[in-house]
This record gives C-alpha cells, sequence and structure tokens, in this order.
C-alpha cells in the first residue's frame, strides 16, 4: 500500500492490533483523541498466554474508565479505523464509499475529513444524504467532492 496513490476506505473496515507500527499508532491516536473530547488515550492491551483472542484495543476516557474499543460508538470505531489507516498508508486519494454510513456525526465527520485534506489529500466520497456534502465542503471545497446518491442516480456536488 506504500507505493499505492489512492486508499479505498468502506464502512466495515477495521484495522487489528499489530505491534509493528508504534509510531503510526501513538500518531493516529493522538490525532483521534484530538477529535473526540472524551477520549484520554486509546492502547493495545496485549493478551495473556491464557487468552485465545489476541490483542485489542482500548478505550480509556477522561475519568480513566477503560473499555475494549469494540464497545465504543460505531462513529467512533470508524473514525479510528480511518485515521489508523490513512496514518499507516497516507495516499494522495482517499474515495471513501457510503461516508454516511461511518455513523460519525458532523463534528467528528468534520476532524477525520480535515485531518485528511490538512495532509495534501482529497477525497471523494459518494453519500445518501446532503448532510454529509455540508459538512464536507466546510472543510475544504476543492479538497472534498462528494457524490449523492439518490434512487440511483448520481450527482456530484460541489460548493461553488
Amino acid at each position: 500500500a506504500e507505493k499505492h496513490f489512492a486508499r479505498i476506505i468502506y464502512p466495515v473496515q477495521t484495522v487489528e492490533p499489530e505491534l509493528l507500527f508504534d509510531d503510526t499508532l501513538k500518531q493516529a491516536v493522538a490525532k483521534t483523541i484530538s477529535l473526540v473530547p472524551d477520549t484520554h488515550y486509546i492502547y493495545v492491551k496485549q493478551a495473556e498466554a491464557e487468552e485465545s483472542e489476541g490483542n485489542e484495543f482500548v478505550v480509556v476516557t477522561k475519568d480513566f474508565t477503560e473499555y475494549p474499543l469494540s464497545m465504543a460508538g460505531r462513529g467512533f470505531i470508524n473514525a479510528f479505523n480511518i485515521i489508523l489507516n490513512y496514518s499507516k498508508y497516507p495516499t494522495k486519494l482517499v474515495l471513501i464509499d457510503d461516508i454516511d454510513a461511518l455513523a460519525m456525526g458532523p463534528e467528528l465527520l468534520r476532524g477525520v475529513l480535515k485531518l485528511i485534506t490538512d495532509s495534501g489529500s482529497i477525497v471523494i466520497a459518494t453519500a445518501t444524504n446532503d448532510w454529509v456534502f455540508n459538512v464536507a465542503t466546510e472543510v475544504d471545497k476543492d479538497a472534498v467532492l462528494v457524490n449523492i446518491v439518490s434512487k440511483h442516480k448520481y450527482e456530484t456536488m460541489r460548493k461553488e
């Protein structure tokens, strides 16, 4: 993936904890925390010898409550996965299919898109709701292109 120009992100894509990219993980955690005020930290909990489930991500809140990432909201999980994927494999073009199905609220979506476009990438996304278009173009009208899919018709929207 390091040699490719574009990265395609689907709503079901997930990243499993890997111990091979500590710096990338730290960078992704810092970016995610900057977007979600209640999050204090995210870390990889290593499985104990008798456990068979393997390593897992654990979220720590500001009040130091810990819970597995799988127990977080879908939008938070998707945001973290996108940030972690993008941090590991930054590309010039990011294609996001069905961006509204990622279940991120407007603030979180705006933050994720801003992180991607601030790094110099262009985002092309498909959506079924026009609120996504409004949020996306608040980020950068030249770096985010939203294709609205409605009644099997595509309408490319750009803010003039």
